[in-house]
């Protein structure tokens, strides 16, 4: 009698070699993931800066042909940018989370500077400044926004 030799072939993976695989893509995932984190904010500073620069340009060509600021503050909306088509619609602070729309837009709403409101507006000065809610760090945005200013001068 012949002894017949069977050969095993191995049709899966090892435990091992699954682990490995486990770890180098945790390993991954913990380089990449902290890149997307920094994207939202980078976004939002990004929306931040192209809508003052907008409506500064809008409120300063208000006052050349109107000759005075508008009314922001005092009618606590955009109305007057609006209705005259120096803007399409009422600029979104991109820091405030999603609306009480039972009372309007809150991330749309306009005053004096001190009112608190998502946007304000000194009509003395022509200056307009954005609410940030108490969880954001005004320094990271302010450092993020002037360095981007700078980027753009170069």
């Amino acid at each position: 009698m012949k002894a017949k030799m069977i050969s095993k072939r191995r049709n899966a993976f090892t435990l091992v070699e699954i682990l490995i695989v486990v770890v180098i893509l945790g390993i991954l995932a913990a380089i990449v993931v902290p890149q997307f984190a920094n994207a939202t904010s980078d976004a939002r500073v990004g929306n931040l800066r192209s809508q003052i620069q907008t409506l500064e340009n809008q409120i300063e060509l208000y006052n050349a042909r109107e000759g005075d600021y508008p009314a922001l503050a005092t009618d606590g909306n955009w109305t007057s940018l609006i209705d005259d088509e120096y803007i399409k619609e009422a600029p979104i602070n991109p820091f405030l989370s999603d609306p009480d729309l039972s009372d309007g837009d809150s991330r749309t709403a306009v005053g004096a500077v001190g009112d608190g409101t998502a946007w304000e507006f000194d009509a003395t000065t022509g200056d307009l400044y954005i609410t940030l809610p108490d969880s954001v760090d005004d320094e990271d945005i302010i450092a993020e926004f002037t360095a981007a200013g700078e980027e753009e001068e170069e």
